[in-house]
């Protein structure tokens, strides 16, 4: 145990964990991992982007950043990251953190509108949920239009 060690809660996950009464007093001390340093400053990062390529039009709330080939809004994470989707940082933004192993889907009223980020037409489900989802609003790619498609219609068809 450490002789001048205080407890106090992670800035990110809010976990209880032991710091230097001075480095708190130093402004250190606010993070319990290296984990959830990156995490807390990359979070700050990516609300002001985010909010800077929000915008609001007929109640979605469009996308003029950087599109992926879903349609979906993205931003980039740095070389360690890779490419994060806009709505995601959305709904933890307004909602908090998406839980392992669920999805963000979109529920717009105006119809599907992939680069939507507002929170209110956004909603969690499962990988299954989702692709459900996708297909009912025809987005996926079945028969032919399959890249790994060996037959066409009318091949079959014959």
């Amino acid at each position: 145990m450490r002789t001048n060690s205080i407890d106090v809660p992670c800035e990110t996950c809010g976990a209880i964990f032991r710091a230097y009464s001075c480095h708190t007093r130093l402004g250190y001390g606010r993070f319990c991992s290296r984990r959830c340093y990156t995490s807390g400053r990359r979070r700050a990062d990516h609300v002001a982007t985010y909010l800077s390529h929000v915008v609001k039009r007929n109640g979605c709330w469009g996308w003029d950043g950087h599109v992926n080939h879903y349609g979906h809004g993205v931003l980039s994470g740095g070389s360690r990251l890779g490419r994060l989707v806009a709505h995601r940082i959305s709904w933890e933004i307004y909602n908090g953190p998406i839980p392992d192993g669920l999805c963000v889907l979109h529920n717009c009223p105006g119809g599907d509108t992939p680069s939507c980020t507002n929170p209110s037409h956004l909603f969690l489900g499962t990988r299954a949920d989702n692709n459900r989802d996708r297909s009912r609003k025809g987005r996926s790619a079945l028969g032919s239009s399959n890249g790994l498609s060996k037959l066409t219609e009318a091949i079959v068809a014959d």
